[in-house]
Parts: structure tokens; sequence; C-alpha cells
């Protein structure tokens, strides 16, 4: 059982890095995008702080949004699939070896999903952080220029 849960919470991190590089791509792709609005902004006198917390707030509510539909999705699916559970009879010899049934019936911990979303909204909000100092640092004549 321990080792379960250690390498169930190996997996758990290994998808938080791939969702944090995910997150990380994204915003630095939208700061990229919208370079001359940065330095536009810095032009017209926006501190550094301020376009820092521009950023990490849309940052918030992308990831807010995210984490809704997601766990909305994955509770909706979860739900599904535990009245029909999920047919695996195609690889039942290889379940057999661990005693376990061709149908599995997935069981939701709704203390967990929370746990989870707010994980993900923590990290999506600590990886912004990065593009967003980025973005503070562009000087306005090179944002413009480019």
């Amino acid at each position: 059982m321990q080792f379960d849960q250690v390498f169930t919470g190996l997996i758990l991190v290994i998808v938080l890095f791939i969702v944090s590089t995910g997150i990380l791509n994204t915003i630095l792709m939208s700061i990229l995008e919208r370079r001359h609005e940065f330095g536009i902004m810095s032009a017209l006198g926006t501190k550094p702080d301020q376009i820092i917390f521009v950023v990490t707030v849309e940052c918030f509510f992308l990831g807010g949004l995210g984490c809704l539909f997601g766990g909305l999705g994955g509770v909706g699916l979860s739900h599904y699939f535990a009245g029909r559970g999920i047919d695996l009879s195609s690889i039942s010899d290889a379940l057999n070896s661990f005693y376990i049934g061709s149908v599995i019936y997935p069981k939701l911990d709704a203390a967990s999903v929370g746990l989870y979303i707010c994980v993900v909204l923590m990290v999506s909000i600590i990886v912004s952080m990065v593009p967003a100092r980025r973005a503070a640092r562009l000087k306005p004549v090179d944002a413009l220029a480019g």
C-alpha cells in the first residue's frame, strides 16, 4: 500500500511538471505576442510591478477557468464511468495477475479533486511569475521597435 501511494505521488508530480511546463509555454507565447502592448504600457508610465500584477491576474483567471472546466469535465466523466465501468477485457490477462476484474469502476474523492484544483491553480500563478517578470523588464524602445 505504501509503495502504491509513493508511486501515485510520483506520477502526480510528473503530471504536475508537465502541466506547469504547458502553462509556462502558453504564457511565454502570450507575452511574446503582446510585446508591443507591454511596450506601450511601459512608455505610458506603467510600473513594472503593475505589469507583473496584470499578467499574474490574467493567469489566475485563465487558470481558474481551466480548473473549473477541467474539474467539471473530470467529475462528469468519473461519474459516468462509475456507473458503467471501464471495460478492460482486451487486456484482462494482465489484470488477472493483479487480481483485478476486467471492468474497473472509478471512485471519486471530493477532497482530492479540490486539492488538485488548488494545486494546479497555485502552480499556474507561480509559473506565471517568470513571463510576468520578463514582460515587466521590456524596454519600451525595444518592444515597439520589433
